[in-house]
């Protein structure tokens, strides 16, 4: 197999062509370069391992290249974050054109804030909850990072997307925001995830963390750092409870 149809088939193979930052790929970005799952959840510690960095290259630019009229959505809470989503697409794409391979004659048509589409009819779009309804868009992948933070409305809003598309992946990345909301709810089932807290980080000391940690409330570090979904500081009763209140296992009283 040449080169070209491997990077087209592998896109853990494609990232490892392309990656020139400082440091290698860690154990987290490897998962999530391999991973094929129809939904997959990332749940890993603020800053240090590079989830979206790796989620950029793998799920959103590769397809984007190598399947024609690929569409890639990406949503956020705030606009600002996705279109740090759609900066790091167009890194990799830069490094991708400065390739001296036969499938870079591919053309970058529109390049924003928030959207990059490419000559084959691929194209991404940056999104957020502060921006109008994803209703009548349509996506080959759904990408939600830190959807922990977002609207459960606009998630909903948001999941139908893939719906006309049979292969459609949805990926949602994020660090926990307490005992509520959609993703804290799909967290506790059975789906495909990836899970790392700053224990896993090797390229950061062990006495780094706890220098930190002294500088940051116990509450903020847990779940910043060692992925807690916490007790909402304004909660009453414990979710585990409130979850058992309501359950629909018993039949109705007449």
């Amino acid at each position: 197999m040449n080169d070209k149809y491997k990077r087209a088939l592998d896109k853990s193979y494609f990232a490892k062509e392309l990656w020139n930052l400082p440091r290698p790929m860690c154990k987290l970005q490897q998962e999530i370069a391999s991973n094929h799952e129809p939904f997959l959840m990332v749940l890993a510690a603020r800053q240090i391992f590079g989830k979206t960095t790796i989620t950029a290259l793998t799920e959103a630019l590769h397809p984007m290249i190598y399947i024609p009229n690929f569409k890639v959505l990406v949503a956020t809470d705030k606009l600002k974050t996705s279109q740090e989503f759609l900066d790091k697409v167009v890194y990799f794409w830069d490094i991708f054109k400065s390739k001296d391979w036969p499938e870079n004659r591919l053309e970058a048509c529109i390049n924003n804030t928030t959207e990059f589409t490419l000559s084959n009819g691929s194209r991404i779009l940056a999104l957020s909850g502060e921006q109008k309804s994803p209703k009548g868009l349509t996506a080959d992948v759904l990408i939600m990072d830190e959807t922990a933070y977002i609207d459960d409305t606009y998630i909903q809003l948001a999941l139908p997307t893939m719906a006309s598309r049979p292969n459609a992946r949805l990926i949602a990345l994020s660090t926990p925001n307490g005992k509520q909301g959609w993703f804290y709810r799909e967290w506790l089932k059975g789906n495909k995830k990836i899970f790392s807290t700053w224990k896993d980080c090797d390229w950061r000391s062990k006495e780094f963390f706890e220098g930190l940690k002294k500088q940051m409330t116990d509450r903020t570090f847990r779940q910043e750092f060692e992925c807690e979904f916490l007790e909402m500081e304004s909660a009453a009763l414990p979710a585990e409870l409130i979850e058992k209140a309501v359950t629909d296992e018993f039949e109705a009283w007449d």
